[in-house]
């Protein structure tokens, strides 16, 4: 995913970009690493004045957007395992659930 045109989206970070377009063994813990990264960005975009509404909208937004991303990078080549595609679409179907069981 590193070396292909999403890569900046895939990896927003240009450390572990040159990391990775280095060929540099990338280890468990650096995909880790990356993971809890990631999510701390995504919680700092998190607007704690909007309702609970506007942040399942917000959520369901950009787990829609990233199974797209998923899509493309795999359209560009890049393996992709169906499980990382499926836990989204199990999210979003999660949240869905739960915003028609509260009336959201």
């Amino acid at each position: 995913m590193a070396r292909t045109r999403h890569r900046s989206r895939v990896f927003p970070d240009p450390d572990e970009r040159r990391s990775i377009r280095n060929d540099e063994p990338w280890t468990i813990a650096d995909s880790w690493n990356q993971h809890l990264a990631a999510m701390a960005q995504l919680y700092q975009t998190v607007n704690r004045e909007s309702s609970v509404s506007e942040r399942i909208i917000n959520l369901r937004k950009q787990l829609e957007d990233a199974i797209e991303l998923l899509s493309s990078v795999e359209d560009a080549g890049a393996t992709v395992s169906p499980a990382h595609t499926n836990r989204l679409r199990s999210f979003v179907t999660a949240i869905d659930t739960f915003a028609d069981e509260e009336g959201l």
